[in-house]
């Protein structure tokens, strides 16, 4: 009984709020589409106006630029920022580490007191 009281509760809720959804009679905010037009038709016509060599040289510009970026090698300081980022990120970490192994010794010495107890009282 309670199944089945559960399955109409949740088709009730279902036909709810698909019917709210279906009522929402709110227009759509207008897009304002000239900013990105203006933008972009400057590059269009810098584009259109070169000739094939000057793509051509414009894409391997490109291309050897970003190579470039990539195979950059790391310098030192390099190192020493990604290295101090991970140490300060981890270092809550670290705390929780610390405050857990406090426990645990805590939770053993407690155990060892019990169990010295129970072992002299016996």
């Amino acid at each position: 009984m309670s199944k089945l009281l559960v399955a109409l509760v949740a088709s009730a809720f279902a036909v709810v709020s698909v019917s709210a959804l279906a009522d929402d009679k709110t227009p759509a905010e207008p897009v304002d589409q000239e900013k990105p037009k203006a933008e972009k038709d400057p590059a269009k016509a810098n584009a259109k106006a070169m000739t094939p060599e000057e793509k051509a040289s414009a894409r391997k510009a490109k291309r050897a630029a970003e190579r470039e970026k990539a195979l950059s090698p790391w310098t030192v300081e390099d190192a020493h920022r990604v290295d101090s980022e991970l140490s300060t990120n981890r270092q809550p970490e670290k705390d929780a580490a610390k405050a857990a192994a406090a426990k645990m010794k805590a939770a053993a010495k407690r155990q060892a007191e019990i169990d010295a107890k129970k072992g002299s009282g016996q």
